[in-house]
């Protein structure tokens, strides 16, 4: 169980930043990227769906899910945040 809840929250975490980068790359108007990173999201993201309703301590693993979409989200702004300030420079 432990290791499904870690399992999760580690995709779940790379989910939610490939949805952030792709939302920042459909903002951008690059439409070949933003397609790429969209199959990639919605690849990972309908895994993880089969995964937690195929398990009998579903609301464990939706809760891990959750925590690693805001960590995931977290992550791609501030690394975006961080790359703009550089660019500025």
């Amino acid at each position: 169980m432990i290791t499904k809840f870690i399992l999760i929250f580690f995709i779940g975490t790379i989910e939610t930043w490939l949805f952030a980068k792709w939302n920042l790359k459909a903002n951008q108007q690059q439409a070949i990227s933003s397609s790429i990173m969209m199959m990639m999201y919605m690849s990972v993201y309908l895994l993880i769906l089969d995964m937690i309703f195929k398990d009998s301590n579903s609301k464990i693993l939706i809760l891990s899910y959750v925590l690693a979409c805001g960590l995931g989200n977290f992550i791609a702004v501030k690394y975006e945040r961080k790359n703009e300030n550089c660019k500025k420079l």
